[in-house]
């Protein structure tokens, strides 16, 4: 396991290494770019196929703090409601965002298979540094903690913080910036919609008795961060600078990419 948790590191190092590297449009990705990618996503898939293997079956983290006692008294549903609860954010993560890194692309883009590998960088960074997280600090689940009957799954220790959340407000970020330079006149509707979905997607995790509010609230922070930061490392690759005939007349979202992409 110690092994598997320092390729990890080393293969979340090299990806960040990659993504900071902006390179021209017209040669990314490149083959170490893709290469990189698909290295790292086969590591993500692999650390959640054995991830009863790899995660602590005893948890190190078992104290709630008063905040989050608080919230979770006056957001989780009821028993016998939980389970759709977690069935919806599931629906949400993997019929909305994940997805997304394919569809958004697809929307309007002379660059399809770029901003599809932009996303992809967004999701799989996510992802290991999720995981990686998850496995160290073992943070026992509330429904494990509130729970009369005890149990020893892998699972019930990977609260902190939220997946769903880090995943749906990494690509959330990511999504909106890519749509956004496309649609600027939009822009405020483009980050409504993600930004709410991605909200509620954290709420059914409360909903559901997996997380506490500051394990959804660490993966929003951490998820938008990476959604954010990968996009900037890539400006250039995407052509972020460029400013299309059709959108030129509206100069003042368009004259920078600081105030095209980045002003939310």
């Amino acid at each position: 396991m110690i092994k598997f948790k320092i390729a990890t590191v080393i293969n979340g190092l090299l990806m960040i290494l990659s993504i900071t590297q902006s390179t021209p449009a017209s040669t990314y990705p490149r083959p170490v770019d893709t290469a990189i990618l698909g290295s790292a996503g086969g590591l993500l898939f692999g650390s959640e196929l054995f991830k009863s293997h790899l995660a602590s079956t005893q948890p190190r983290w078992t104290s709630v703090n008063s905040l989050d006692s608080r919230i979770r008294d006056n957001m989780v549903w009821s028993n016998q409601n939980l389970s759709k609860a977690a069935l919806t954010s599931d629906i949400l993560l993997y019929t909305v965002f994940l997805p997304s890194v394919f569809w958004v692309p697809a929307i309007k883009s002379q660059n399809y298979w770029q901003e599809v590998h932009v996303l992809g960088e967004v999701a799989v960074l996510n992802g290991i540094i999720t995981q990686i997280i998850k496995f160290t600090v073992a943070r026992q689940r509330p429904y494990a903690h509130f729970s009369a009957v005890k149990t020893e799954s892998s699972d019930d220790n990977l609260s902190f913080f939220s997946g769903h959340t880090s995943f749906s407000f990494s690509l959330a970020v990511a999504s909106s910036l890519l749509l956004s330079k496309h649609y600027p006149k939009m822009k405020e509707y483009i980050w409504a919609a993600f930004i709410s979905l991605a909200t509620f997607t954290s709420y059914l995790r409360i909903g559901a008795d997996k997380h506490y509010f500051t394990d959804v609230l660490t993966g929003m922070i951490i998820g938008s961060t990476i959604g954010y930061l990968v996009i900037a490392g890539r400006k250039q690759s995407l052509d972020l600078f460029t400013i299309s005939p059709q959108d030129s007349t509206n100069k003042e979202t368009l004259t920078s990419f600081r105030y095209s992409v980045f002003q939310f």
